[in-house]
């Protein structure tokens, strides 16, 4: 897996085992990754560069003090951002000959008052040589525990090449790369990015340090390649063949790139072309069920609020016609027992004049005793005329002469006078000021009188 020089510093190290000059100059120079093109990074080419950072080291060695499992680089500055349970893998060639890759597995606090307190975090490293100059090193972050964790992974491109003369210049891009949608894209987004820039500055301000710590052993290591360059001249021709050939790396098989996982799928569910995990799918249908209980209780506190205030209008209205009644009986009551009926209908003056609540309804009710008390006279009056009739009139008549026209005429002419006399008394009395009082009293009396000269006759 090693490839590059490191395969071809192994292959030699055989042959001239005799003299121990490529021996000790492979335990000298580390192991480079693979050289060539690789189809397994993310094209990065449309982002922008977000930092750039220079080194006093070469690309290879950039590699070998930082990025390899040797140097546990990334351990300690994981440890210095608070993560915990970190679990490293080594770097192999389980992606692909055309690269190193490695899994590391941690555990990143989170500042958030209401929900987990850290989440887990996989990080996928992918790394080759493009060149011997130019190191390429992808990271991809996946947190499933967040919402729409499946929908996105937060990743970053490094590009490191060679500078000058034992230096090299360090370009990061930095990004979240969405493989489906999610309504909260622009939270995560800057969240994300804000995370990953934080990261970033610690990252390379660790790495300045641990740079300057190596820099003896750095500088140990390329006087000795130095020393055994003139060795490396003196061997035969046919071995410094054979170590070229092997020095140019086979170019690896096109692979496609990787699918997407199917635990993605199957943990997702598109609606409107829009994918949703089932757990956000679950918390969206417990929010709209809410959001209907509340409309319905909503609908409900409004309809009672609106009878209520029904309830109040109607119970006010009564409230005052009970008030009036209570009102205009006491105040009657009080006047009746004082000053009699002189009193009582000055009170009646009174509350016709202020046209109260409850006028309209009291005067009915004084228009219909009237008439009754009217009626009952009438009708007492019509009982007297009868007797007065019977008694006074006809004592001195014999049964025959009732019979006789003259007398017939003469009672009828005796009751008619009667009945004005008295009606005319009766009414300037009571109700004379009612033209329909006049005309039932009127109709009234020729009742009594039909009803007398039937009896008569």
């Amino acid at each position: 897996s090693g490839g590059g020089e490191g395969a071809g510093g192994g292959g030699g190290g055989k042959k001239g085992s005799g003299k121990g000059g490529d021996n000790a100059e492979a335990e000298l120079e580390p192991a480079a990754p693979p050289t060539g093109h690789c189809p397994h990074f993310r094209d990065s080419s449309s982002e922008q560069v977000n930092m750039t950072e220079s080194f006093p080291i070469t690309p290879l060695e950039f590699y070998h003090h930082l990025l390899s499992e040797k140097a546990e680089f990334f351990k300690q500055v994981w440890a210095e951002s608070d993560c915990f349970q970190m679990d490293v893998d080594s770097f192999s060639n389980k992606g692909g000959p055309c690269h190193l890759e490695r899994e590391a597995r941690f555990k990143v606090p989170i500042n958030n008052p209401i929900g987990p307190k850290s989440t887990n975090v996989t990080q996928t490293q992918k790394l080759f040589m493009e060149t011997p100059d130019i190191l390429r090193f992808q990271t991809s972050n996946v947190t499933p525990d967040v919402p729409s964790g499946d929908q996105f992974t937060v990743d970053s491109v490094w590009e490191v090449s060679a500078d000058g003369e034992g230096r090299c210049k360090v370009e990061v891009k930095y990004f979240v790369y969405w493989i489906g949608s999610s309504w909260f894209k622009s939270i995560i987004n800057s969240s994300s990015n804000a995370a990953t820039a934080r990261f970033m500055e610690l990252w390379f301000r660790m790495a300045r340090a641990r740079v300057e710590q190596d820099m003896p052993e750095i500088m140990k290591l390329r006087e000795q390649r130095s020393l055994t360059a003139p060795e490396r001249k003196k061997r035969p021709r046919k071995v410094r063949r054979k170590r070229a050939a092997a020095a140019v790396p086979t170019p690896p098989p096109v692979q496609a790139p990787a699918a997407a996982p199917k635990a993605v799928a199957e943990r997702s569910f598109e609606v409107f072309g829009v994918k949703f995990r089932r757990s956000t799918g679950a918390l969206l249908f417990v929010l709209l069920c809410m959001c209907a209980v509340l409309l319905l209780a909503y609908a409900r506190l409004a309809s009672l609020r609106s009878d209520l205030a029904e309830r109040q209008v109607a119970y006010e209205v009564l409230e005052d016609r009970v008030t009036f009644l209570q009102t205009f009986t006491a105040r009657i009551a009080h006047h009746v027992e004082q000053d009699g009926e002189d009193v009582l209908g000055s009170e009646w003056s009174y509350w016709k004049e202020s046209e109260g609540l409850e006028w309209r309804l009291v005067q009915w009710m004084q228009q219909m005793e009237e008439l009754q008390r009217t009626v009952e006279r009438s009708v007492s009056e019509g009982m007297e005329l009868l007797q007065d009739i019977d008694h006074h009139r006809y004592s001195a008549l014999g049964p025959l002469e009732h019979l006789s026209s003259a007398s017939l005429q003469r009672l009828m002419a005796d009751a008619a006078a009667s009945s004005d006399e008295r009606v005319v008394f009766v009414a300037g009395q009571s109700y004379g000021q009612h033209s329909w009082g006049w005309s039932f009293l009127g109709v009234l009396t020729l009742t009594v009188t039909t009803i007398v000269t039937s009896l008569v006759g």
